[in-house]
């Protein structure tokens, strides 16, 4: 069963208040991470950049809004190329 709306609003609240990587279910995500302070959401991908495997960017200064909204999309490889890779945040990576 799917969840509702507002139990995926709940979930995003509460990832985003304990700061833990999240497995998602996506094509090209494999997981996100973000942190409330310093405002960088990591984001996982699967298969590989310049040799290294799963590799992890950190985007800088994403608001808590925008990191509940790609842990709530239903798609995390449109929502990359959508939102965080539209030249408003700076990114670093892979590492």
């Amino acid at each position: 069963m799917a969840k509702s709306h507002q139990q995926l609003q709940s979930d995003a609240d509460s990832w985003v208040k304990y700061r833990r990587w999240a497995k998602v279910l996506s094509s090209n995500v494999l997981a996100i991470n973000y942190n409330i302070h310093s405002k960088i959401l990591w984001v996982q991908f699967k298969g590989k950049a310049k040799g290294i495997k799963y590799p992890i960017y950190a985007y800088s200064n994403v608001p808590d809004t925008v990191a509940k909204a790609m842990y709530t999309c239903n798609s995390k490889g449109k929502f990359v190329w959508a939102v965080l890779r539209n030249g408003k945040y700076s990114v670093s990576g892979p590492t």
